[in-house]
Formats: structure tokens, sequence, C-alpha cells
């Protein structure tokens, strides 16, 4: 959480390195008939226009650090967070009893899913 901001503030390299990544990762949106099919749906669904996605790397330039650091301490609330963990109880529970953060316990509760999933 210490890497949040205000704490740690977006850095240019590591914003240009996210927002290349999401620009190369486009085209694989659109790997399937299926994918492409899902993806006019949803602009119809939104009120997108057609040429949503030809947008992207142009709006995804346009986000600068300050920013992102001034949505980041609008919505990341970190003293708010839940940390969801599932798996085996035996085996969890120990590991989880004794977590700490800068020295102080954190509180740990136990919700059991039903057996068949649902």
């Amino acid at each position: 959480m210490k890497a949040l901001p205000p704490a740690r503030p977006v850095e240019p390299a590591e914003l240009a390195r996210v927002t290349d990544g999401n620009i190369r990762g486009l085209p694989n949106r659109f790997e399937t008939n299926g994918a492409v099919l899902r993806a006019i749906v949803q602009n119809d669904r939104l009120g997108r226009p057609d040429d949503y996605v030809a947008t992207l790397p142009a709006r995804f330039r346009a986000i600068d650090a300050a920013a992102l650091d001034r949505a980041a301490r609008a919505f990341l609330q970190p003293d708010g967070l839940t940390i969801v963990v599932v798996g085996d109880r035996k085996v969890i529970e120990p590991q989880l009893k004794g977590l700490a953060l800068d020295g102080q316990r954190l509180p740990v509760s136990f919700i059991a899913a039903p057996a068949d999933g649902n």
C-alpha cells in the first residue's frame, strides 16, 4: 500500500510502459469472430461510436501522471481495502493469523463457502 499515491506518485517511465502495453494489447481483444461481435454489441449497448476502439490509443496517450495521481487519491482507499483469500481453511488460517502490516496485526475473518460451491 505504500506504493499507492500520494505516498509514491506515478513515474513517467511507469506510465509510458503501461500505456504502451495497453495499446499493444488492443489487437488481442479481437482475435476471434466472437470477440469482434462482443465488442460491437458492447459499443452499441454503451452508446459508443463504431470507431471507439480506434480512438483508444490517443485517449490512453492523453492520460498524464498527474491525472492518474488525482484519480488514485480519490478512489484508492487503502484503509478500506478488503483482501479475499480462497482455499482450504486448515491450510491458510495459520498463515493468515500471523499477517501484519507495518507491525500492526491485520484483522482476519473467515466465511465458509457452501460445500456445493453455490
